[in-house]
């Protein structure tokens, strides 16, 4: 992967995270959970004649970073 380092925003909060493109036993190890919570994932990867990828996110260490400048701002994030 060429660009391995990420930015993650996971709804209120934004973090740096290194990327790794899942292979063999661990590759079908995570994509079947994926297949367990939406059959659709299987489905797809059938219709598209191709193994789809699996993406590894490892957060990098460190405080996140709120998605608001402010206080209210941020109660806002999380609620809506």
């Amino acid at each position: 992967m060429a660009q391995p380092r990420v930015t993650v925003e996971d709804g209120a909060f934004t973090y740096e995270a290194t990327a790794a493109v899942l292979t063999g036993t661990e590759r079908d190890t995570v994509f079947a959970r994926a297949v367990e919570q939406d059959a659709g994932w299987a489905q797809y990867e059938r219709a598209s004649g191709r193994v789809l990828p699996v993406v590894a996110l490892t957060a990098i260490p460190g405080p996140p970073r709120f998605n608001a400048s402010t206080p209210g701002g941020m109660l806002r994030v999380v609620h809506d």
